[in-house]
């Protein structure tokens, strides 16, 4: 006899997802957008819950640059203060004030804005660049030494900022540097056509700081979208093992269990606990196929989970073709005894149903318990006590198609509608010694039609 109870082990979760993701899941090479539009979306409304503070803080950097950079436009360019200023806070400071809202008013980013954030960002980095690209344009009339030192801090400053600061994603920091660094050289041409050393020392620096930031937005944005698909991986895995914890163990217990890691263990005073055999099971497996005994069983038993659950009780285990049920647990109940009276009932019907050729002994008894869970592999809801033989004992020493119950459980039953007790008399049971007992019988208060589910 074998427990046929499913049993959870966290080593045997599968894994298998974080090293080959789902279709759904897989990245494009270059643009590194997922093959799922929805998750695409999801992804996009994650980063933004998730870089808030990074993007708030990134704001306020580039506020603060803006803003101290003011003094030192008007030190080294005293002929372009009136214009700098102009342009800065007509268009550029307008621009980065207008993301406040979205970043700090919650409220203000809504379903349709969260998402399309990325494309909001873009807009408001063009419009600073063009902002900034006046501000350039205006100081190369004169291309000296100075001029090309400053314009190249202010450009590398813009490009830190496009690929790394403001988190734009990897395809349109690139479009973007590959932007700002043709319209630098169109500068430059517009102004000395013959260009010279500024146009060569463009090209040598920009190309290896965009080649460099497109690298780095890259990976960046790489991990964290393999960081995304692992950890919504890992909470689908994390949802399955609980699923699988509260199909094996009741709700209470599975959560319970989830917070102490440590065995539980619960006295109950009063509890009414069912056991159920097949009668001429081992007959059957020595003439009936493995593959159809189990699939007939399996019929069986699942009627059996169906009516248990139906009626509030607590299935505990199934032990070969023994089934175990208990009621008053892990939630106490004063109807037990009526709720497994109720259940014997029915299942005595499934079974004569179900296979005709085979008939269910039953046995309960009521009394305290202990319930719980012990080890750290194979958890199971159990239950320990005089109460659980007593009950085997009823089933072991009944009758096949009928139900034989105590006398705990019959005073329990007192005044139960539609149930009727017949007095077997005094049976010797094993372990026990002589106990009077009796037959329960009872019609069913909702007739079970159409075939069972298997």
């Amino acid at each position: 006899m074998t427990d046929a109870t499913p049993t959870l082990s966290f080593d045997d979760i599968a894994l298998s997802e974080l090293f080959d993701p789902p279709p759904d899941e897989r990245l494009h090479p270059v643009t590194l957008s997922f093959a799922s539009r929805a998750l695409e979306r999801e992804y996009w409304r994650h980063f933004f819950t998730s870089n808030l503070r990074y993007l708030r803080s990134s704001w306020a950097l580039l506020l603060t640059i803006h803003t101290l950079w003011i003094p030192i436009e008007r030190a080294v360019f005293p002929e372009h203060y009136l214009q700098f200023w102009a342009i800065r806070f007509t268009l550029i400071l307008p621009v980065l004030l207008l993301f406040a809202p979205l970043l700090f008013a919650r409220r203000a980013m809504t379903r349709w804005s969260e998402p399309w954030f990325q494309e909001l960002m873009l807009t408001g980095t063009l419009l600073e660049l063009a902002g900034l690209g006046a501000m350039g344009f205006l100081i190369l009339d004169r291309l000296s030494t100075e001029v090309l030192m400053y314009g190249g801090l202010v450009y590398f400053i813009c490009l830190m900022a496009v690929h790394m600061v403001i988190r734009l994603r990897f395809i349109y920091a690139t479009a973007l540097g590959a932007f700002m660094l043709v319209a630098a050289l169109a500068m430059i041409l517009a102004r000395d056509p013959e260009g010279g050393f500024a146009v060569y020392s463009l090209l040598g620096f920009g190309l290896a700081a965009n080649v460099g930031g497109a690298l780095g937005s890259y990976l960046i944005e790489l991990f964290a979208r393999q960081h995304f698909a692992t950890t919504r991986s890992v909470e689908r895995e994390r949802e399955r093992a609980e699923q699988l914890l509260h199909g094996i163990l009741p709700e209470s217990i599975a959560d319970q269990l989830k917070v102490t890691q440590r065995s539980i263990a619960e006295g109950f005073e009063s509890v009414s606990v069912l056991f159920a055999d097949i009668v001429g099971f081992t007959r059957l497996s020595q003439r009936v196929p493995p593959a159809e005994l189990v699939a007939r069983l399996n019929v069986l038993f699942t009627s059996f989970d169906q009516l248990t659950e139906r009626f509030g009780a607590e299935k505990i285990k199934t032990i070969g073709d023994a089934y175990m049920v208990a009621a008053g647990i892990p939630r106490p109940d004063p109807q037990h005894a009526r709720t497994l009276a109720r259940l014997a009932v029915a299942m005595l019907d499934a079974a004569r149903r179900a296979e005709p050729e085979l008939e269910l002994r039953v046995g309960i008894h009521s009394g305290p318990v202990v319930a719980g869970v012990i080890g750290r592999r194979k958890y199971i809801y159990d239950l320990w006590g005089d109460t659980v033989n007593t009950a085997a004992r009823m089933e072991s020493h009944g009758a096949p198609g009928r139900i034989q119950i105590t006398a705990a459980t019959r005073d329990a039953l007192a005044d139960a509608p539609g149930l009727r007790l017949t007095a077997r008399g005094v049976v010797k049971i094993k372990g026990k010694g002589e106990m009077p007992t009796w037959w329960l019988e009872g019609q069913l208060e909702e007739p079970l039609e159409g075939p069972l589910e298997g």
